[in-house]
């Protein structure tokens, strides 16, 4: 799988979505041809006076998992990019343990976007 310069705009066009203020990050879950199976974004959730943070990562992966997407599209694979305002550039992405945990039970090969904006794998 090859990720592109299009799923790396396509994910900073998702993170930019979000109501965190720090962690504006998104996470496509791609097929073998490239084909965006699921995006999402880190999403703040309110309730009795506590805050919440789901992970791109987790959101991402729990649509994959709804749609059956490992049957219907084989290999998977996941990018995990931060979008920083700044610089309206990709930045430092690379998931949380947790979300690597999920990430290796799903099976999903994941790639992140480094400091510098570059894409890595994990």
């Amino acid at each position: 799988m090859k990720i592109t310069n299009k799923h790396l705009n396509i994910a900073l066009h998702e993170a930019q979505k979000t109501n965190v203020r720090r962690g504006k990050i998104a996470c496509l879950i791609l097929s073998t041809s490239g084909k965006v199976i699921t995006k999402a974004h880190n999403l703040s959730v309110f309730g009795d006076c506590k805050r919440f943070t789901i992970h791109a990562e987790q959101a991402a992966i729990a649509k994959a998992l709804k749609i059956n997407a490992a049957n219907r599209y084989g290999k998977l694979t996941a990018l995990v990019v931060r979008y920083k305002p700044s610089t309206r550039t990709a930045s430092m992405a690379k998931p949380c343990e947790v979300c690597q945990s999920l990430l290796s039970m799903a099976e999903i090969d994941a790639y992140y976007t480094d400091k510098k904006g570059l894409i890595r794998k994990l």
